[in-house]
């Protein structure tokens, strides 16, 4: 048999410098298919797979026993494929799943207060967002609180530029206890709001969720919204959603 090594070779360095921009679906599927069968070229079952199933969605659409009817592939070939096509929808599923739009100070609160009532420790949660209000990132942050010796304002700064994002909210729960305030809650939403103005990062709000309701930290010690909140989005609701 033909040893096809120094094609498949060349093919893998082309798709890495390239980052597989320009790379027409069969030769995706030629690629795909080194990983399943040795030693023989791919080059014309990818072709075939095209011809039969009309695209690349439809290889990864058709049955593991349709799949098999194609001289070459065999079970592990299109086990693979199969694979190939089931972590593609569960990526795309978990994408839409984060598609969350914030539109008022209570959207914001309701999601931290999702993802922080139940936990009976305390945690932290930073939601980076850009500036139509479009969730970019959720992320527990620091368990043990803002008072734990491992919470650093300056990730969230650091995190927030890495995602481009404009705007951040802050979440944390006391678990057992009330949604008040501690002084320690005060100073480092200051602080983190000093460090994101600095980085031209606007801090939205900062979250305490409790056993006796939820907080909205900078609301309770200051008089007015942060300042140009109304850039990012209707942050007091008079808008209709759309």
């Amino acid at each position: 048999m033909t040893d096809h090594s120094g094609h498949r070779s060349r093919l893998k360095t082309q798709y890495i410098e390239s980052e597989g921009k320009g790379f027409p679906p069969h030769k995706l599927l030629e690629l795909l298919l080194f990983y399943a069968i040795p030693r023989r070229d791919t080059n014309g079952i990818a072709h075939e797979l095209i011809q039969r199933f009309g695209s690349v969605e439809g290889v990864l659409d058709a049955s593991m026993e349709q799949l098999c009817q194609i001289n070459g592939i065999s079970e592990s070939s299109a086990l693979l494929i199969k694979l190939v096509g089931r972590l593609g929808k569960e990526g795309a599923s978990h994408k839409k799943k984060e598609a969350v739009l914030f539109r008022t100070y209570d959207d914001i609160g309701a999601y931290c207060w999702q993802k922080l009532c139940a936990i009976s420790t305390e945690r932290v949660l930073a939601l980076y967002m850009d500036s139509g209000g479009r969730l970019l990132k959720s992320e527990y942050v620091c368990d043990g609180g803002a008072n734990s010796a491992l919470f650093n304002p300056r990730d969230i700064v650091s995190r927030a530029i890495s995602l481009n994002a404009t705007a951040v909210a802050l979440g944390h729960n006391h678990p057992g206890g009330s949604a008040i305030p501690s002084s320690f809650d005060l100073d480092t939403t200051a602080n983190i709001r000093t460090l994101l103005d600095v980085a031209g990062i606007e801090l939205i709000e900062h979250y305490i969720v409790a056993n006796d309701g939820i907080c909205r930290v900078m609301e309770k010690t200051e008089n007015t919204p942060t300042k140009n909140i109304k850039r990012y989005f209707d942050m007091n609701g008079d808008q209709k959603r759309g």
